[in-house]
């Protein structure tokens, strides 16, 4: 049967379930009461809030992603491109951007405003499980099948580092300052790694430019 899906609105006010049929319900946390619903025609594989809560990534088993206006239930477009599931869709902090993350082996980033995709990110030798933006959103994180985790630099698309996990990394978490970075493997253990510094960033933008 079809796993459920959920996800927490920035400000925490409210949390979206998925349902079989491709329902969508939206509840407000601070009173358990439902406060919308919608239905959308996909196979539902994760989904995101915009970091204004108006609008919702869906993502889908046939590799493409649609936005949702969350008041009116209507869909607003769709982004193709990933030829596989996508697994996560994540927003940068200032929800400029977005990154999809696909079973294909490669994560996208996309103009959030409009849907224009900016680029594709591959490196990756197995598909990806999940993508994460820097709270600072100068970084952007993936795990993958391959049992690497990568960072990969915003402003010039380059990957910056890579370190190995034990195993497929499911769930990436910043801590706040962004100097830590805690995944969650297959065999349910919860790991930290250091990130990479602003300085080790532009250190190693600065060799792979000679």
């Amino acid at each position: 049967p079809p796993m459920e899906r959920s996800a927490l609105s920035r400000d925490g006010h409210y949390l979206a379930l998925t349902a079989p049929g491709g329902f969508v319900s939206i509840r407000d946390t601070r009173n358990g009461r439902l406060s919308r619903e919608f239905q959308v025609p996909v196979y539902i594989s994760n989904l995101e809030f915009s970091p204004d809560g108006r609008q919702m990534a869906v993502c889908d088993t046939d590799g493409t992603v649609t936005m949702w206006d969350i008041n009116g239930g209507k869909r607003i477009r769709t982004l193709t491109g990933h030829k596989a599931t996508v697994s996560s869709a994540r927003f940068s902090p200032d929800g400029r951007m977005m990154a999809t993350s696909s079973w294909n082996g490669t994560a996208r980033l996309w103009v959030a405003a409009d849907g224009r995709e900016l680029t594709v990110l591959t490196g990756h030798k197995a598909g990806l499980l999940a993508c994460l933006f820097s709270p600072d959103g100068r970084t952007l994180v993936t795990s993958s099948d391959d049992r690497t985790i990568r960072f990969w630099n915003i402003a010039t698309f380059r990957e910056i580092a890579s370190i190995p996990s034990k195993g497929p990394a499911y769930f990436l978490a910043f801590s706040p300052d962004g100097r830590i970075l805690i995944s969650n493997e297959v065999d349910h253990d919860l790991r930290s790694w250091r990130a990479p510094s602003l300085a080790e960033i532009d250190a190693a933008e600065a060799n792979a430019g000679r």
